[in-house]
């Protein structure tokens, strides 16, 4: 599991290297719903997302995606 203050660092440093990063704020648990009637499967956990719904956030010019309500 990644280190929650090392995910900090990593998003400070990524924000002083971009002038205007574009943050795509995520309510977690309403959004882990959709996504699991989107893809007909049960998506609980962040591992369990498909990576093709990152992909099409980065194609949109999403840089930096913010989990709301994820602690752990």
């Amino acid at each position: 599991m990644i280190d929650q203050k090392f995910l900090l660092f990593f998003a400070l440093i990524f924000l002083c290297e971009c002038k205007h990063p574009i943050l795509y704020e995520i309510s977690t648990r309403p959004s882990l719903y959709e996504l699991s009637k989107k893809h007909g499967k049960e998506i609980k956990n962040l591992r369990d997302i498909p990576l093709e719904e990152f992909d099409y956030l980065k194609e949109n010019g999403i840089e930096i995606v913010w989990m709301m309500g994820v602690w752990k």
